[in-house]
């Protein structure tokens, strides 16, 4: 949807910009997630690729002592890495889990809310979750009630739209200046 349209159904410019915020910091687009799946399958297959090659090479190698350290220098090289790589999947799923749980307690400030939260080792559950993180959560939202929304205030959006004749405030009663300016308006168009 467009800025119009959205301001069209009653957001403010602060709830539009408040929404746009939102979106740019916990959504990603379907074309950026695209391009990343593809290309984490493509480096997946590249390494699966890599380690056969240093596999059949290690067979073909026997016998040549030189070549065999290589070999395996290689292949410990490569565990390193694919540990590496492992590590920074695991922290990004630790780090959307954490975000995901952080904009569900309607955290205003999610870095302030995370440095509060005082775990010093995030660790995923079999269901995706963070353990402990509800509990955390809960006695940083108990003790700091101001670095969250207020669940009570629910956000209230005017979709009545403009009715002609009804001042900016919705009354139908004119100020001075709107009359004058009706008269105006309306001695220009000839009607009296």
């Amino acid at each position: 949807m467009t800025d119009d349209e959205l301001k069209g159904l009653g957001l403010t410019d602060e709830g539009l910009a408040t929404l746009k915020n939102d979106l740019a910091a916990n959504f990603v687009s379907k074309s950026q997630f695209d391009e990343v799946t593809a290309a984490k399958t493509a480096m997946e297959t590249q390494i699966a690729d890599r380690d056969k090659q240093l596999k059949t090479l290690k067979e073909q190698a026997k016998g040549n002592e030189d070549l065999q350290s290589k070999i395996e220098a290689l292949q410990n090289e490569n565990s390193k890495q694919k540990e590496s790589y492992e590590g920074k999947i695991y922290q990004m799923k630790v780090d959307n889990a954490l975000g995901k749980a952080l904009t569900a307690a309607k955290a205003k400030n999610a870095a302030a809310v995370k440095a509060m939260l005082g775990m010093d080792k995030y660790e995923l559950a079999d269901d995706g979750t963070i353990k402990g993180l509800d509990d955390a959560l809960a006695n940083v939202k108990k003790d700091n009630p101001w670095a969250f929304e207020d669940e009570k205030k629910k956000p209230t959006f005017n979709f009545s739209g403009f009715k002609p004749g009804e001042s900016a405030d919705g009354d139908t009663k004119k100020t001075g200046a709107e009359a004058a300016a009706d008269k105006l308006w309306n001695a220009m168009h000839g009607r009296f």
